[in-house]
């Protein structure tokens, strides 16, 4: 389980790193970033969507708050929310299955020791980007609190 878990957290790693130099998405595009204490988001989005994936992503915690105590929500593996303007961009992030990449992906989550990630585009409809991301946090969530789904 070490091996996998040291795994997932080279490959997050290696995303970081493709982001970070990858010039035909960061170097014309600005980056925007928002965080917290638990939570990070950044991308190449407008601020108007990152900042409101933020703020949505807080209003959600709160909810949980009142199922999981507030101070294990608190101890939980931080979040960084990686936000690409557009499924272009998005594209050459997703994942690969059998040697084809899985277009029809939205976003996904990726568990680390540190720092859990989850990666997705925001879309022209923002309702989509919203759910995706819901949907992404409630495995970060499964992925800190019941481990043994995972």
């Amino acid at each position: 389980m070490k091996k996998a878990v040291s795994l997932l957290n080279i490959v997050a790693f290696g995303l970081i790193l493709l982001i970070a130099f990858n010039t035909n998405v960061s170097a014309k595009d600005k980056w925007v970033k928002t965080d917290s204490f638990k939570v990070q988001v950044i991308g190449n989005s407008s601020e108007k969507e990152i900042r409101s994936v933020y703020k949505n992503l807080q209003q959600l915690e709160l909810i949980f708050t009142e199922i999981i105590k507030p101070q294990e929500i608190y101890k939980s593996t931080p979040i960084k929310i990686i936000l690409f303007k557009d499924d272009n961009s998005f594209r050459k992030f997703k994942p690969i299955e059998n040697g084809k990449r899985q277009d029809w992906v939205a976003g996904f989550f990726q568990p680390g020791d540190d720092v859990n990630y989850i990666v997705l585009s925001s879309k022209s409809d923002f309702q989509n980007t919203r759910r995706t991301v819901f949907h992404e946090y409630i495995h970060s969530l499964i992925n800190n609190y019941y481990p043994k789904f995972r």
